[in-house]
């Protein structure tokens, strides 16, 4: 049995990725826990609204908390009553310790973290990727899942591959995690900006690897910026579809996955990312 995070603002309840969460767990028969975090930074009032005649107004203060405990509470409870609708195992986390620190916790126990693309745990800015899902995407120990609002189950999954080891890592650990689908087709990518008549590294390794989990792959090369043009091929697929991805701004591993690559798809294409480190 598999262990499945899935991370939730539980004052911006994201029901997209509890229905992705649930659906996943269903279908591999895995415990899923719904990670609530509470950090002491994180409040969605503003200050400005708690000043009364003679300063901060305690009353407003103690109103704005319980408004927000309330808040915290009937996303808990959306949370149980999905998971108990459909039957599966599940238990819930609301650690009160620095957000990213607590996510980050929690990705040293699970097999996967699952989160909305544009979850902030944050009320100043909203360039995507934020903040909170770099440093996630940088430090986690286990496999983490973008969710795009739009998607439920892909149509599609495409797997970014450079012939380096951290790309055919990440592509081994998306077959152990997610069965084929009947109505998913799959196709490995590969760019160069050097040569238009270059030829996929190591073809027939890949493919052998590729065919043993998804026969009937697509392999697809293409020319030009690697950068933008991974990004506008991706994008041209449109919603429904899902990315694999190799380490994040740990300059090692493959040039598919410095962030500006990575932060590209996060923020122009309606897709999910899924990124996983080879350490």
């Amino acid at each position: 049995m598999k262990r499945i995070a899935a991370v939730f603002d539980g004052l911006d309840f994201a029901g997209s990725t509890m229905d992705f969460a649930i659906g996943y767990c269903k279908k591999s028969d895995a415990h899923l826990v719904g990670v609530f975090p509470e950090s002491f930074l994180y409040h969605e009032y503003d200050f400005a609204e708690l000043l009364g005649k003679n300063g901060i107004s305690a009353v407003k203060i103690r109103h704005a908390i319980m408004k927000e405990a309330e808040k915290r509470t009937r996303s808990r409870k959306l949370f149980a009553d999905g998971c108990k609708k459909e039957k599966i195992s599940y238990s819930i986390s609301h650690p009160e310790g620095i957000t990213i620190d607590e996510v980050l916790k929690e990705s040293t126990f699970a097999d996967i973290i699952l989160i909305a693309k544009d979850e902030t745990f944050s009320t100043i800015g909203t360039q995507l990727p934020s903040t909170f899902t770099r440093q996630l995407l940088s430090d986690s120990r286990c496999p983490v899942l973008l969710l795009d609002e739009s998607i439920e189950n892909p149509s599609r999954v495409v797997l970014l591959y450079d012939g380096k080891p951290g790309s055919v890592y990440a592509i081994k650990l998306f077959f152990s995690l997610f069965t084929a689908g009947q109505d998913t087709s799959t196709e490995v990518l590969y760019v160069t900006s050097s040569d238009q008549n270059a030829e996929i590294p190591d073809f027939e390794k890949i493919k052998a690897l590729v065919e043993c989990h998804r026969q009937g792959a697509i392999y697809t090369c293409i020319s030009g910026p690697e950068k933008q043009s991974a990004i506008d091929y991706v994008q041209r697929l449109g919603p429904g579809t899902l990315t694999v991805a190799g380490a994040y701004g740990r300059g090692s591993t493959s040039r598919w996955f410095i962030p500006s690559i990575a932060d590209g798809l996060i923020a122009q294409c309606k897709c999910s990312l899924l990124v996983a480190h080879n350490r």
